[in-house]
């Protein structure tokens, strides 16, 4: 049963984004292989060499594209679950919040550390904010799991979580701010999580970043995500306080922002702009 299951989070990943890999590196294999056939029926040997050196370079990043959703999405000891359970310093006893966009493994696995805790799973899925295509092929192939007392599904939106003020302790999200393509929607969602928690209550974020593995990984592809360093001031100015951040294998990095008691000061970001 484990060998069955070893790489159901890497064949999870592809079966998400199976049009961009069918297109990047299928679509390119076969252009490779045509300025091949090409190049040695008309006899121009000046792009035989530049192609198979192309070849390379994307059996490389296929290869890297696997090693990385089997590193995030297989390996036990790196599951986003474990990482922010363990940073938040949650006990099985407790009830709090996960903020996501319809994705339910992140949530299942938190609630499986709890005895009788409770997690609030708020979907704060919409179209028009969050249009990846990904992300809705990722909510369509989405079985609704069996009923856990340890879990409730709600809706929500980034503008009104449907949670009193200060009632939860813990707030946890694994890598769905970014799925919102605009600064103000994301900082929105933080001020409402920070409406949401208690005075002292800490948040768990995760993201991938703009690190040097993630570019070995993804090539200019990593241009697309943020630095670490856009996270934790957004983060500021929120109004948290970032207590602790980790790095796991240089692809997915993580934060614990705690909210301000009252008159307690805020953290400050400046830019320089050196």
């Amino acid at each position: 049963m484990k060998e069955q299951l070893r790489f159901d989070g890497t064949l999870r990943y592809i079966d998400t984004h199976w049009p961009t890999i069918l297109l990047g590196y299928g679509g390119g294999s076969l252009l490779i292989l045509l300025t091949i056939l090409v190049s040695f029926r008309l006899g121009w040997w000046a792009f035989v060499l530049p192609a198979l050196a192309a070849s390379l370079i994307l059996a490389y990043f296929f290869v890297a594209m696997l090693w990385a959703a089997h590193e995030q999405y297989d390996k036990r000891e790196n599951l986003d679950h474990h990482i922010l359970f363990n940073l938040s310093n949650l006990e099985p006893t407790d009830s709090f919040a996960h903020v996501n966009l319809g994705s339910r493994i992140t949530a299942i696995g938190l609630s499986r550390r709890l005895t009788s805790g409770h997690v609030s799973v708020i979907d704060v899925y919409n179209p028009q904010l969050t249009p990846g295509r990904a992300l809705v092929r990722m909510r369509h192939r989405n079985a609704h799991p069996p009923a856990d007392p340890r879990l409730t599904w709600l809706d929500g939106s980034i503008y009104l979580l449907p949670l009193p003020d200060s009632s939860v302790k813990v707030v946890t999200m694994s890598r769905m701010l970014s799925e919102f393509w605009q600064h103000g929607d994301r900082l929105r969602l933080l001020q409402e999580i920070d409406r949401v928690l208690v005075p002292g209550g800490r948040l768990l974020l995760a993201e991938r970043t703009r690190t040097e593995t993630n570019a070995l990984v993804m090539g200019t592809g990593v241009l697309k995500l943020a630095p670490a360093g856009y996270w934790q001031a957004l983060l500021q100015e929120a109004g948290f306080n970032v207590r602790h951040e980790q790095n796991v294998r240089g692809l997915v990095h993580y934060w614990r922002a705690d909210k301000p008691y009252p008159n307690q000061p805020r953290q400050l970001s400046f830019d320089f702009g050196l």
